[in-house]
């Protein structure tokens, strides 16, 4: 673990978010981001590190995002949406949870916020109460990317 950014290549493949949640275990606060992939059961590609607010969003940036805590971890993965076509053309959202996540008993994880969708990009902000050593760990079966933030 270090307070270093973390990247990834991105994989071949798009992938939709499906699911994402945050769970304090005894050595670190976990949050996990799970994915249905159009291809290879491959998890996204993904930059995570530490950045300074104001956070902003929308396609001018007009929007401020609600940021708690005093550093900011900004997770971005790629390819990968939220939403995908569905039956007639329609958009499906394939992320049905919350904008923030729910934190229960954390140890120092006071925000997890989604982002609004980039081109081909999912965004998520994880705000804490201080700078924290960090590790980032992909799997697949579903695809997913957990961030483990040291305690």
């Amino acid at each position: 673990m270090s307070e270093g950014a973390r990247t990834t290549r991105p994989p071949e493949h798009l992938l939709w978010l499906t699911d994402a949640y945050a769970v304090a275990e005894p050595c670190w606060d976990k949050l996990v981001f799970t994915f249905e992939s159009s291809g290879a059961d491959m998890p996204p590609g993904y930059d995570i590190g530490y950045e300074k607010g104001p956070f902003t969003e929308g396609d001018a940036g007009q929007f401020p995002v609600e940021t708690l805590g005093t550093a900011f971890l900004y997770v971005t993965f790629s390819p990968a949406a939220s939403v995908k076509e569905g039956p007639g053309g329609r958009p499906l959202q394939t992320y049905p949870g919350n904008l923030r996540l729910t934190l229960r008993d954390m140890h120092h994880t006071e925000i997890v916020r989604k982002i609004i969708d980039g081109d081909g990009t999912v965004m998520w902000l994880i705000g804490l109460d201080d700078k924290r050593p960090f590790t980032v760990a992909a799997a697949n079966n579903p695809p997913r990317v957990s961030v483990y933030i040291a305690r």
